[in-house]
């Protein structure tokens, strides 16, 4: 009985030393399972805060954006992927509306709220957006543009202007200024907006108090539909100006109204898909193949698309032009030494260049103005130096 007793007393032994070893493992587990769930609070919370100022800068109200946010986290969108997202991901993911989608995507093909960045050496070029450079959105180029044809056209102007309060906006306002020169005077009056406003309503109907002939629109899209909308309301005829972000026929005028901004004057710097004087343009014919071929279910009616592919061609051939050293001075001083390049889908006339001490690769566009369906191009191909 001896032996027997001893081997049972050594088994409940060994078992309950088992036992606390199991349970000071599972303490352990539960410690570290409860720390990863806060780390992930935590990291969820980050992101839909900044999925949240993203979504603002694009101009959706606060609700929208605290309702997308959430549905980005739980689907595993952070702001990079939203951005590499196509309309349709955007609507049958998020549920977003076709309109804030559009948005939210021509925020991140214009860099538009994620602040400027500056010049000099020391920024990269951004590889195809007019007049900017990677991190941020320097709108100068498109701001002289229209201050040129301002004094040059409508010498005897009286200029307002609504424009968003933060980078974005600053860089559109400082730039009409500079090209303006000695005739800043020119500009009568100013009301700078917040993208946390509901609208901007009350903004144009100051602007138009001033007794201002031309009305500058410096906005995001949902603030750009409003000041365009109130404008025709109040019965403003002024000559309208509206800046290349807010474009947008699908996403901004028809929101605005067609007949409301009819006769609104932008700039562009890239052929449209859907004009007909390119459609047996070579450029053009070769986009449509790429298309067909790799991406048959992308939009050939958006300007992201062909905006997309000549960013694209344009990063192979600084990438070629870098040669074999890849590294970040090779490249970097490939970016900055086009010269005349012609990218793929850029108007004619409009080519690529950049030195080492002006790094806005595009400094010319096209006038353009809305006919009531679709945008119109006129004159010459306009240029005008970076600052």
């Amino acid at each position: 009985e001896q032996p027997g007793r001893r081997k049972r007393e050594a088994d409940d032994l060994e078992r309950k030393k088992r036992s606390q070893i199991d349970l000071a493992l599972l303490s352990r587990v539960e410690a570290l399972s409860s720390a990863v769930e806060h780390s992930t609070r935590a990291e969820e919370h980050v992101m839909s805060a900044a999925l949240q100022k993203f979504f603002a800068a694009a101009g959706l109200e606060a609700k929208e954006c605290k309702a997308y946010a959430a549905k980005c986290v739980a689907n595993g969108y952070n702001v990079n992927i939203v951005a590499s997202a196509t309309v349709d991901d955007l609507v049958s993911d998020l549920g977003m509306l076709k309109g804030h989608a559009r948005a939210v995507l021509q925020q991140c093909a214009t860099g538009s709220g994620s602040g400027s960045s500056g010049g000099g050496a020391a920024a990269a070029p951004a590889l195809l957006a007019p007049g900017t450079e990677l991190g941020g959105g320097k709108y100068v180029v498109e701001a002289k543009i229209y201050a040129k044809y301002i004094m040059d056209n409508m010498p005897d102007a009286k200029v307002a202007m609504l424009y968003q309060n933060d980078d974005f906006g600053k860089d559109y306002y400082n730039g009409f200024k500079e090209g303006l020169g000695d005739k800043v005077d020119m500009l009568v009056a100013e009301a700078p907006y917040e993208v946390s406003a509901p609208t901007v309503d009350s903004e144009v109907i100051n602007l138009k108090a001033s007794g201002a002939d031309v009305f500058i629109i410096i906005a995001t899209p949902k603030f750009a539909a409003q000041a365009i909308k109130k404008s025709a309301e109040i019965g403003w005829e002024a000559e309208r100006f509206l800046n290349n972000v807010s474009i947008s026929v699908g996403s901004v005028l028809q929101p605005a109204g067609l007949e409301a901004s009819k006769g609104l004057i932008s700039a562009g710097y890239l052929m449209e898909a859907d004009d007909p004087q390119w459609k047996d343009d070579p450029a053009l014919l070769a986009w449509r193949e790429f298309m067909n071929k790799w991406y048959p279910d992308g939009d050939q009616t958006s300007s992201f698309t062909v905006f997309g592919y000549s960013s694209a061609w344009t990063m192979v051939e600084t990438l070629k032009r870098a040669g074999d050293d890849l590294s970040r001075e090779s490249i970097m001083k490939a970016a900055s030494s086009l010269e005349d390049v012609a990218a793929p889908l850029l108007l004619p006339g409009i080519t690529l260049n950049t030195s080492p001490t002006d790094s806005a690769p595009i400094e010319a566009m096209q006038l353009m103005r809305f006919n009531g369906e679709s945008w119109e191009r006129f004159g010459e191909v306009v240029h005008a130096e970076s600052s």
